[in-house]
C-alpha cells in the first residue's frame, strides 16, 4: 500500500478513535450529572441528557463499525498490493 493511502486510512483511524473518546467522556459527565439529579430526586429532570447519552452511544457505535470498515479495507488493500507486486514479478 502506498505512503498516501496509509496516510490517509491513519488519519480516518485517529478521526474516528477521537469520535469514540470524546463520545464515551461526554456518557461519563452526563452520567454522572444524572445520578446527582436522581439522588437528589429530580429524576424527572434528566430527561435531555438521557437522550444525549442514547445518541452519543449511536455515535461511538457508528464511529466502531467505520473502524472496523477501514481495518477490513486496509488488508484488502495490502492483498491487493501483495498480488499486483507478486503479479509483476511473474
Amino acid at each position: 500500500m502506498d505512503s498516501f493511502r496509509e496516510r490517509a486510512l491513519k488519519s480516518l483511524r485517529q478521526r474516528h478513535e477521537t469520535q469514540v473518546t470524546e463520545n464515551a467522556e461526554r456518557i461519563r459527565e452526563h452520567i454522572g450529572y444524572v445520578l446527582k439529579r436522581i439522588e437528589a430526586g429530580h429524576a424527572d429532570t434528566v430527561g435531555l441528557y438521557t437522550e444525549d447519552i442514547a445518541a452519543s452511544a449511536r455515535r461511538i457505535l457508528a464511529s466502531v463499525a467505520a473502524l472496523e470498515t477501514l481495518k477490513e479495507s486496509a488488508a484488502i488493500l495490502a492483498t491487493s498490493d501483495e498480488t499486483e507486486t507478486t503479479g509483476e514479478q511473474q
